[in-house]
């Protein structure tokens, strides 16, 4: 909750947002069409908590997982 995105590309789809306790990866698995800025804020993301290549990222499933 309250997040601000601080990476819009890590490659691959990945980027990342941060709630002020630090930044949390998150992937273009799902089907959303929420295109990250830098700066952006967010007031909520759900979605599947995904281990793969030794990184936890957070794979929102669609467009109702993000509060904007």
């Amino acid at each position: 909750q309250n997040l601000t995105v601080v990476s819009d590309s890590l490659g691959y789809g990945q980027w990342s947002v941060t709630d002020g306790s630090g930044a949390f990866m998150v992937d273009d698995m799902g089907d959303y069409t929420y295109e990250p800025t830098v700066g952006g804020a967010i007031q909520s993301i759900v979605g599947i908590c995904w281990y793969s290549f030794d990184d936890f990222k957070l794979e929102p499933r669609d467009d109702a997982d993000f509060d904007i």
